[in-house]
């Protein structure tokens, strides 16, 4: 396996578990999520720094995986309805003409995108992938560019890209633009505005059934207490 490290916590992943630990602590156990078990479980538990035999762990949960399959449907037929009947209200469609004509920008870098800047921070060093905090601290050259049609064309496949107001009532308000595919639409540039990220995201937040949120937030302070993750600003 090859850990990707960021602030102290390592990201271990193989062919059948993920294993998380911190890297500056050697007290503190470790989180695995383990798959393609024998019993056809997912498990999720917390082994100590000096596990006393095979079986000397904090399970976190442990559910099988027809019913996790069950849970994603069901989670998927939420988001669905979500998309298509509250996330329009949020999102609108845009086009290159009406971005110019609103005066909009594309921030874009110069020589690859923000992704490849990231991803070229993180140099291999002994079998793990650490962060180069000189590398962050180049931050790549970028440019505001005008939204024409093959610019964002070419686009399509970035996971967002921004783009700036320069001018007007609106001067430097910021839309976040994705390709999407709309259910029963057709396929297109979308915006959200910045300011309203934090809608999104309880929107997202309350796709999940009430007892489903608690119960994941109960096991997620089970795991920062256990990581001490606040320690290394990982939680709040």
């Amino acid at each position: 396996m090859t850990a990707v490290v960021f602030q102290s916590l390592a990201f271990d992943l193989g062919p059948r578990k993920l294993v998380i630990f911190r890297t500056d602590r050697r007290d503190l156990p470790h989180l695995t999520i383990s798959w393609n078990n024998p019993t056809g479980e997912i498990d999720i538990h917390l082994t100590p720094v000096r596990p006393k035999n095979a079986n000397d762990r904090d399970s976190i949960a442990k559910f099988q995986k027809a019913d996790l399959l069950n849970f994603l449907e069901d989670l998927g037929e939420r988001f669905g309805q979500t998309v298509a009947h509250k996330m329009p209200k949020l999102f609108r469609p845009v086009q290159p003409v009406s971005l110019r004509k609103s005066h909009y920008r594309l921030f874009q870098g110069e020589g690859g995108s923000v992704d490849q800047w990231l991803f070229q921070s993180f140099p291999k060093s002994r079998g793990k992938y650490r962060a180069d905090p000189n590398l962050l601290r180049q931050l790549p050259k970028s440019y505001l560019r005008q939204p024409t049609t093959m610019r964002l064309a070419e686009a399509k496949n970035e996971s967002q890209v921004w783009a700036v107001c320069v001018a007007g009532w609106n001067r430097g308000h910021v839309l976040v633009l994705h390709y999407l595919n709309w259910p029963h639409r057709a396929s297109g540039w979308t915006a959200i505005d910045y300011d309203n990220a934090d809608k999104f995201a309880q929107l997202i937040k309350n796709i999940f059934p009430a007892h489903i949120d608690e119960t994941l937030d109960e096991k997620y302070q089970m795991i920062c207490n256990a990581l001490q993750l606040r320690e290394i600003g990982w939680a709040e």
